[in-house]
């Protein structure tokens, strides 16, 4: 077994422990090499050999039983490469605009039509959780006075609550 590192950890028994083992001068073709004869004739079987569903095709049946079994399997916590909060910024507003999409519409000064970088999702409470409620749509201009001082920010959440745009 190894570490996260691939260093091995102690204590560990290996796989071969207690079992005949041909490695090395243990090996029955140990200092023998292969003549050109049998080189050739390992390289014709090799061509020859397919992978085992090659000219198979799956049917759609299948195919739709193989997309349910995946569907959602490594997303969130499932996935190996998952870090939580520990996550960093880009990848909280990437995780944002996959479970909410992009934003259209700004919640405070409710313009429409907006679209790339005229649009954001603003963080409320800055500790960047990932809890769907704890983001609003804004535009640009609106999302650099909500980050800028606690007194916009607390005007522009009450143009939100009026405007009630905050559902989900």
């Amino acid at each position: 077994m190894r570490n996260k590192k691939g260093q091995f950890i102690k204590g560990n028994i290996t796989w071969c422990k207690g079992k005949k083992v041909f490695v090395g001068e243990n090996n029955p073709f140990y200092g023998k090499k292969h003549s050109e004869e049998t080189k050739k004739k390992i390289r014709e079987k090799r061509k020859l050999q397919k992978p085992t569903f090659f000219g198979h095709k799956h049917s759609e049946k299948s195919k739709i039983k193989i997309s349910i079994s995946r569907k959602n399997k490594y997303v969130g916590k499932n996935n190996k490469k998952w870090k939580g909060e520990k996550a960093g910024y880009h990848a909280k507003h990437g995780w944002v605009n996959r479970w909410l999409g992009r934003p259209e519409k700004c919640m405070a000064c409710e313009k429409d039509g907006l679209i790339k970088q005229k649009i954001h999702w603003a963080n409320i409470s800055g500790e960047y959780k990932r809890e769907i409620t704890d983001w609003l749509r804004l535009c640009a201009k609106c999302h650099a006075l909500f980050d800028r001082n606690f007194i916009e920010r607390e005007r522009i959440l009450l143009k939100c609550l009026i405007n009630k745009n905050h559902e989900f």
